[in-house]
């Protein structure tokens, strides 16, 4: 299946690996469906792209592949909503911004740690959690994992095995 994207342009995907979000993620309700693609390189980034917007992508991560100890709990009624049956059945990533740090001249990276994405990966779905925000924040930092972030930009995209 072929999309359209103003990042990347023209790319063929596999429509297996559409992960389909049924409630929307906050801000972006009516975008359901989003396949992720690969920073490029050994980056453990990945573009979530929209599937039928091109010009809505997110750079995300699993903290797991950063070393950090993140975890929290699902309530029964998310684990029954994305029809999770056994913990390797998931993905956990985090949305990550990149910003200019006026005070160093270099870039402070930050992953959302408040609103984790979770995807059942046999079955695709997904669903943005949102945690408690006196435990995790919504900008942590992450620039000691990217040293010289600017370095880090994202190449043409393959779609995710």
């Amino acid at each position: 299946m072929k999309i359209e994207t103003s990042r990347f342009g023209a790319i063929e995907i596999d429509p297996e690996k559409i992960i389909t979000f049924p409630a929307g993620i906050p801000g972006f309700q009516n975008e359901k469906r989003y396949v992720l693609l690969p920073a490029g390189g050994n980056s453990p980034l990945m573009w979530m792209q929209s599937v039928e917007n091109p010009d809505l992508a997110f750079l995300t991560a699993s903290p797991s592949d950063f070393g950090l100890n993140y975890s929290f709990e699902l309530d029964d009624s998310v684990i029954k909503e994305l029809g999770i049956e056994a913990p390797d059945n998931l993905l956990i990533l985090v949305f990550l911004t990149f910003r200019r740090d006026a005070d160093s001249d270099g870039v402070k990276v930050t992953a959302n740690l408040l609103g984790p994405l979770v995807v059942n990966v046999h079955k695709m779905v997904g669903r943005q959690m949102v945690l408690d925000p006196t435990r995790y924040p919504v900008q942590y930092d992450m620039s000691a994992f990217f040293g010289k972030a600017q370095d880090k930009g994202a190449e043409e995209p393959q779609a995710a095995p």
